[in-house]
């Protein structure tokens, strides 16, 4: 397989998930690109972010 800093599809295919005030979680999102997710950590202000699995397909 490619190494992830090498395939465009990676951060597209990784899972993230955020906790919120008031331990509200917001699962299995996911973002086609860096600036996409860099914008939603600004727009919702995560307490907590947590990385899951690079998923094997698209």
């Amino acid at each position: 397989g490619k190494h992830p800093s090498c395939d465009t599809s990676f951060i597209s295919r990784r899972e993230f998930s955020y906790t919120l005030e008031n331990n509200i979680f917001l699962r299995f999102q996911s973002f086609s690109s860096k600036s996409e997710l860099e914008k939603s950590v600004k727009e919702k202000c995560p307490f907590k972010i947590d990385i899951g699995p690079v998923y094997s397909v698209d």
